[in-house]
């Protein structure tokens, strides 16, 4: 696959943001940027990542998004994280290190559950 795409949409109080490619800094900073668009940086903002279709993430990927949410300030959303493999989810985890999130391995469902849940779960990911 040549490129990169991304979708950023507001479903039922949920960003749904999808990513299919290979995943770097000029794209994810875009990915972010979108995601800030349509929620901001409310403590009640709640982001669903797609990224099983993510082709062959290196670190300079989570590198590139941790170096964004460092520029970008702060920002308090619950994140579900839906991932093909343990590698994503790994590398997803250095990217997001400090941040409220979950890892769920290509159950889409769950991840939507657990975001409508009420309760924060931030200490999940740990």
């Amino acid at each position: 696959m040549t490129g990169v795409q991304i979708w950023v949409e507001l479903v039922d109080g949920i960003v749904m943001a999808r990513m299919r490619g290979i995943p770097g800094e000029a794209i994810n900073r875009e990915y972010h940027k979108q995601i800030l668009q349509l929620i901001g940086s409310g403590e009640n903002g709640r982001v669903l990542y797609d990224i099983r279709e993510v082709e062959n993430p290196t670190i300079e990927a989570p590198m590139a998004q941790w170096k964004i949410e460092n520029e970008f300030g702060p920002v308090f959303w619950k994140r579900a994280v839906v991932v093909p493999n343990e590698r994503v989810a790994y590398l997803t985890g250095i990217g997001l290190e400090g941040q409220k999130y979950r890892i769920f391995y290509n159950d889409f469902d769950a991840a939507i559950r657990w975001l409508k849940e009420e309760s924060g779960g931030a200490d999940e990911n740990k």
